[in-house]
């Protein structure tokens, strides 16, 4: 079990001070990230029971901010890795945040809401870049959200349960969130009293990086086997820019995967789907992919029912 810098039990290094004095919290940074999955990588290909399985190189998926770090990973280190599927995608961060919004505004009028009301929240909110204000981007999310941006049940939760469009009641996503906390096995209850403010702290540090970082700028080429999954109705990282980015970006082979029935966590929203595409993807031989009667090259660009759509 590893927590990343910053998260969870790692999270408490944040009170300790190295010998030279520099506070744990300031290394916290998106190249010291990425310098720690290089060596978490190499710490398990020597690790005596995983021998046989990683000596031709690691799988490797990133969700999310991770996206962002498992292509950095890989660019620097593509002798490390085999394959790498990146589940929702960070291609333009900037753009990402103004579609972000725009969607807020749009899911607020289909709800009627009073046009006082949606310019209190859109002012509320703001205007990205959010640098370090956190607050004001936890806000951001919490309506987001409310509105359905980040998962499918909440998009058709109005649908569904009422005959007026209703956004899902923010006091549900609260208990949902602390339902997830308390019934992780792997948290303490220190781990979940200590969650928010070791998230803030590695929030502060790294957002102002994140949210400026437009992917295909930095990076253009991987050396490995690509794969993007993407919710349809993911409007956390704009599923409007996943194509472009892939599409753009050189790599053996790259493919893309879109979970009609998802938002920003297709690996929870249509887990078993989700289950079987990595596994597709990850198998070695092409008579293997054949086997599970799976044919890439064509499917519809919105569905799961083919796993793979390659990107020449």
């Amino acid at each position: 079990h590893y927590d990343q810098r910053s998260a969870c039990k790692s999270g408490r290094l944040n009170t300790v001070f190295h010998k030279d004095n520099q506070n744990f919290a300031d290394t916290v940074t998106v190249s010291q990230h990425v310098n720690d999955c290089i060596e978490l990588t190499l710490w398990l290909m020597k690790v005596p029971e995983l021998t046989d399985s990683v000596r031709h190189g690691i799988f490797l998926i990133g969700g999310s901010w991770g996206s962002m770090l498992a292509t950095y990973a890989v660019q620097q280190r593509p002798d490390l890795y085999r394959k790498v599927i990146l589940r929702g995608v960070v291609s333009d961060c900037p753009q990402s945040e103004i579609l972000s919004n725009q969607f807020i505004e749009s899911r607020m009028k289909y709800y009627q809401y009073s046009e006082d009301t949606i310019r209190t929240t859109i002012n509320a909110i703001g205007k990205p870049p959010y640098g370090t204000h956190i607050d004001i981007l936890m806000r951001q999310r919490e309506w987001l959200s409310a509105m359905g941006g980040m998962d499918y049940a909440s998009y058709i939760y109005g649908n569904e349960f009422s005959s007026v469009p209703v956004p899902i009641p923010r006091w549900w996503l609260s208990h949902c969130m602390s339902k997830a906390l308390f019934t992780c096995q792997e948290m303490s209850l220190l781990d979940i009293l200590e969650f928010k403010a070791h998230m803030t702290r590695t929030l502060v540090s790294m957002w102002p990086t994140v949210e400026a970082t437009i992917m295909s700028d930095t990076v253009k080429k991987l050396d490995i086997p690509v794969l993007a999954v993407h919710g349809v109705h993911d409007n956390c990282t704009a599923h409007s820019l996943v194509e472009g980015y892939i599409g753009s970006l050189e790599a053996p082979e790259k493919y893309i995967v879109w979970f009609e029935k998802s938002g920003h966590s297709p690996h929870k929203e249509e887990s078993l789907e989700f289950s079987k595409v990595v596994e597709f993807f990850f198998a070695d031989e092409q008579s293997e992919r054949s086997s599970q009667g799976v044919k890439a090259n064509i499917i519809p660009k919105y569905t799961c029912k083919y796993p793979l759509k390659k990107l020449d």
